[in-house]
Parts: structure tokens; C-alpha cells; sequence
């Protein structure tokens, strides 16, 4: 085994001059930044088998989430985005069903009101809807529009 290159003994390293220490100084820099770079795609890799994409990772590293965390956002963001999509464009008359109606109730009974989650629009539903706009400070006429879905959904 060869204990010397260019001069540099490393079985003595007291012995070495200010070049060589430098040199050896900025040796272990560099190795330090690779053995970075190598732990950064070593999980790269790891979070692209657990199934994120290389934007997700971005997101993820820049929010300093767990993967956990992160999917549990990605997947509210999607819930939230479906249901802007469902909201019904008129004013949802008393009787109406639909699975908007449904989502509606469930968001109600997370903030706390006890409405029963059938998916059918009633008064109950409407009253519920009123109450919680006034508790947020928003208009309240008791019919859902884009503000108040928002305000429920956060």
C-alpha cells in the first residue's frame, strides 16, 4: 500500500508545510460537497419511488414538509380545485341533490355544525351555510358562492 503522493505522507501529517495542509484542507471541502450532492439524490431517488415527480420534490424541499405532509397538501389542493369545478354556476334551490350538496355538508360538519350528510340541499343546510358566513364576516345570504366555499375549505 502506498502511504505517499506528490510528496503528501499521509502517516505524518504533522510534518506537512502550509501548501500541503491547504491542499489537503480544500481536498476535504470538496469531498464534503460531493458527499452533499450524493445525499441529495440519494433522496431524490428515494422520494421518486415513493412516487413524487421532480416538480413535487422541488415543492417539497423548498416547504421543508415531511413526504407525509406533503402528499396530504397535494391531495387537499386537489379536493379543493374538484369542488370549485363541482359548484353549481345558479343558486342551489331547496331539495336539490347532488354530490356538490354532499361535499358541501361534509366541509359544514368539519366547522363544527351538526347537519345531517345526506347530499340534499335543505333549510337546515342553508342555515348552516348563513351561520358560518357570519361567524367569517362574509355576506350572509345562505347561498354557497366561490368566497364562502373557499372560507369552508380552509
Amino acid at each position: 500500500m502506498q502511504w505517499s503522493v506528490n510528496e503528501i505522507d499521509v502517516r505524518s501529517p504533522e510534518n506537512d508545510d502550509e501548501e500541503t495542509k491547504l491542499a489537503v484542507a480544500e481536498y476535504g471541502k470538496k469531498v464534503a460537497k460531493v458527499n452533499y450532492y450524493k445525499a441529495i439524490l440519494q433522496q431524490s431517488e428515494e422520494l421518486k419511488s415513493q412516487g413524487l415527480t421532480s416538480e413535487d420534490i422541488k415543492n417539497f424541499e423548498t416547504k421543508d414538509l415531511s413526504v407525509t405532509d406533503y402528499n396530504k397538501a397535494k391531495r387537499a389542493l386537489k379536493e379543493k380545485q374538484m369542488l370549485l369545478k363541482m359548484m353549481p354556476v345558479k343558486a342551489m334551490l331547496a331539495g336539490k341533490k347532488s354530490a356538490f350538496v354532499y361535499e358541501l355538508q361534509k366541509l359544514l360538519v368539519k366547522k363544527g355544525f351538526a347537519i345531517p350528510v345526506e347530499g340534499v340541499f335543505e333549510s337546515i343546510t342553508s342555515d348552516a351555510i348563513k351561520s358560518f358566513e357570519k361567524q367569517n364576516n362574509l355576506f350572509p345570504d345562505g347561498k354557497i358562492d366561490v368566497i364562502t366555499l373557499e372560507a369552508l375549505m380552509d
